[in-house]
């Protein structure tokens, strides 16, 4: 799932894993406990949440963790794209010959390309399959929650043949949003498959990605 809305969400400010980013605002303590008392019937085998590190991600974990009644274990592996020097700066403001926001849509476009001071979009993926491998490997059995980011979720989707890989950043990932994969194939390399994805702020299905496209919303900044 990816994590409440935030204080640079809603500022429209790249968070990438800067640790400047600020934490949950209301809204994103709202998006996590709609997210939890969905995850209660929709993941109600979990054994564990695997949580991000960055503090969005870890505010949202402790509320999941609060109504669930899981152990939380922190992974850095599972965070946010590194966006280096594009960190901090308002999505609209200019860069190169456009802005901040079209500059990180081109980084889906070419997934070797890396941002200054930052990872690429493949880099990300191989992280996070990296990381969902060693989840595999720890917890056999039962259901396993990741709150995790945007980015990570997209590249997951993409990886796994559910998002265009032509237009991936433009796939809506809202907050507090629950994107759930059934797992395949060797632990070491698994197999991804889309089962569902739910919009925690309506309890509403949310569309299959290659037909759910659309422009960033304010609380989409990555």
């Amino acid at each position: 799932m990816r994590h409440g809305e935030s204080e640079w969400n809603l500022a429209r400010r790249v968070q990438g894993q800067s640790l400047d980013a600020g934490t949950l605002t209301a809204r994103g303590i709202a998006d996590a406990d709609a997210a939890a008392g969905l995850l209660a019937r929709l993941a109600d085998k979990a054994v564990v949440v695997i949580s991000s590190d960055l503090r969005r991600a870890a505010d949202t974990a402790e509320v999941i963790r609060t109504r669930l009644g899981l152990p939380i274990q922190f992974d850095s592996s599972v965070r946010e794209q590194r966006l280096g020097a594009l960190e901090g700066l308002h999505t609209d403001a200019p860069w190169g010959t456009g802005t901040v926001k079209s500059e990180i849509d081109s980084l889906w476009s070419d997934p070797r390309r890396r941002p200054d001071a930052g990872e690429s979009v493949g880099e990300m993926s191989e992280r996070l399959l990296a990381a969902l491998s060693g989840v595999l490997q720890r917890c056999p059995d039962g259901d396993v929650i990741v709150v995790t980011h945007g980015g990570p979720i997209r590249a997951l989707l993409l990886d796994s043949g559910h998002a265009p890989a032509s237009d991936a950043n433009r796939v809506r990932v809202p907050n507090g949003s629950i994107t759930s994969f059934a797992t395949s194939g060797d632990a070491g390399r698994p197999r991804l498959t889309l089962i569902e994805r739910h919009d925690a702020r309506d309890g509403q299905r949310l569309g299959v990605p290659d037909t759910d496209r659309g422009h960033a919303s304010v609380s989409e900044s990555p």
